[in-house]
């Protein structure tokens, strides 16, 4: 097999191979309309900067000329408590809201497992709860006497005729 460069034309005997419906471009890209774009590009992109930059000064030189005074609510001030009551935890609040929790527990769970008074002067003391559930267990809850039924108005009749009740009717038979 003979190989023949590119840039020569096939040899005379050799038919031409040609594709009629593929071919290629007859002319190259013009570099010099690339380069007009890109630097089109580059120059659009840096006066976009330059007009953000500048509209930014002039806002920023603005703002300072029409500010106005601000709110006493808006400025910082760290000492400035909300009024009473305050909610637990919030600044100012003398308790941290977990802290007084276990405090208000511990209080409880010191009433509800000890002897003591609850008022020495009406004679009223607490026991501690386990020891109060075996004394109800053992004798059981302490009765209370009937009242004296509640007298109520009687209710309507169903019937039309209040001078004549119905009776009911007799058990077995038809009436």
């Amino acid at each position: 097999m003979t190989h023949t460069p590119h840039n020569q034309p096939p040899a005379p005997h050799q038919p031409e191979l040609r594709n009629p419906e593929v071919d290629f471009e007859k002319k190259d890209v013009r570099i010099p309309t690339l380069l007009i774009i890109g630097l089109g590009l580059i120059l659009l992109v840096v006066l976009a900067q330059f007009i953000a930059w500048r509209t930014f000064i002039s806002l920023n030189a603005r703002q300072h000329v029409y500010q106005e005074e601000l709110s006493p609510l808006s400025q910082d001030n760290k000492n400035i408590y909300p009024p009473e009551p305050r909610l637990q935890g919030a600044p100012g609040h003398p308790m941290f809201g977990p802290e007084e929790l276990r405090k208000v527990q511990a209080a409880a769970n010191s009433q509800l497992s000890t002897y003591g008074w609850q008022d020495q002067t009406a004679g009223l003391a607490h026991i501690p709860i386990d020891r109060a559930i075996d004394i109800l267990a053992a004798t059981g809850l302490p009765s209370v006497p009937p009242s004296a039924p509640v007298k109520s108005s009687p209710a309507p009749a169903a019937s039309a005729s209040p001078a004549a009740p119905s009776a009911p009717p007799a058990s077995g038979g038809k009436p």
